[in-house]
């Protein structure tokens, strides 16, 4: 990758962490969460704040959360933990859902995941987003591999795109969390 300038990646304290092109910065900071590679190490970042228009990361050591973590705390309820769930996580607006709902998208049922599963339609609401605004839009997480993201191929990126949805509630809703291991994940060693 060629790097146009480099941008300071900051701690909470306003310490800075390491340097990174401006292109992963913005990847970054657009996620709020990213895995960056510096030489051999590798470091899972998470934006744990935003002061004067500026983003400050966390490195995330041991969080128990392999791909970052999403909020941690709605209009209801707060959690010490949310981790992300790759291809079954989604941000939404906190003023609308609340952590923990489950979206039923039936489009998304069956869609090959890169671990050779097929998708069951259920996302859980993790995370929110700053430009994740109003009713039925989603910012579907998908770890790191975004070339071949298939929810992207399969149009769910596309803010122009209305998919049909529904929220489930109940004992169904329960039994989906429970599945996903609602708020951490299943860790697959």
């Amino acid at each position: 990758m060629t790097c146009n300038g480099q941008k300071k990646i900051k701690d909470i304290s306003g310490n800075v962490l390491f340097n990174a092109c401006q292109e992963v910065y913005a990847g970054c900071e657009m996620e709020g969460t990213c895995l960056i590679q510096q030489k051999s190490k590798k470091l899972l970042l998470n934006v744990d704040d935003v002061r004067d228009g500026e983003r400050h990361f966390v490195v995330l050591k041991d969080s128990g959360c392999a791909y970052g973590q999403g909020a941690r705390r709605d209009k209801v309820k707060g959690y010490k933990t949310m981790c992300l769930d790759p291809y079954y996580s989604v941000a939404a607006d906190l003023r609308i859902y609340n952590l923990g709902d489950v979206i039923y998208i039936p489009s998304a049922v069956g869609i090959l995941l890169p671990n050779g599963t097929t998708h069951d339609g259920y996302f859980v609401v993790r995370d929110s987003g700053g430009a994740i605004k109003g009713y039925g839009r989603f910012d579907f997480f998908s770890g790191f591999k975004s070339n071949s993201n298939p929810l992207k191929l399969a149009g769910f990126s596309d803010k122009d795109n209305n998919v049909p949805y529904f929220v489930v509630k109940g004992s169904q809703a329960s039994q989906i969390l429970e599945k996903r291991n609602f708020p951490t994940i299943i860790v697959v060693k």
